[in-house]
């Protein structure tokens, strides 16, 4: 998502889980507003030291953050089991923030909706790889 936003490839992908351990950052403007993106290690459980750090790092990024773009895979992924992972993110990086004070914004998004067994109906899902759904993902941020 992040090679797609910025137009280039600033971020190793691949197929294989915990190709991402550090992260990366870079800033874009989308509709004259500056951003600054992390792409950080995706969220899910592990045995590999190295990688579970990477993946505290990525909870600490998070609860710095004004909006988390919680980037799921429709491919493997359904709508239901993804909205639990997202209540779920929110509540961790909720956790410790003074009383009354909100936590970032977790904004779910699907992708690989080009290769998804079903079309998501209630998440913003995009391709990243075909750039389908990223002008609708830019509005989405922009009027977070």
């Amino acid at each position: 998502m992040l090679n797609a936003l910025l137009q280039e490839d600033r971020a190793i992908v691949s197929e294989i889980p915990g190709t991402t351990r550090d992260t990366v950052e870079e800033a874009t403007t989308i509709g004259g507003v500056l951003f600054r993106f992390i792409d950080t290690a995706g969220i899910r459980r592990t045995d590999d030291a190295i990688e579970k750090l990477g993946i505290e790092r990525s909870y600490r990024k998070a609860k710095e953050a004004a909006i988390v773009v919680l980037l799921g895979d429709a491919s493997v992924m359904n709508e239901q089991a993804f909205a639990f992972e997202a209540a779920m993110l929110r509540e961790r990086i909720g956790d410790g923030l003074p009383a009354g004070q909100a936590g970032p914004l977790v904004l779910p998004v699907l992708n690989k909706s080009d290769v998804a067994p079903t079309k998501p109906s209630g998440t913003l899902s995009i391709s990243a790889k075909k750039g389908e759904g990223l002008d609708d993902l830019k509005q989405r941020l922009l009027i977070a």
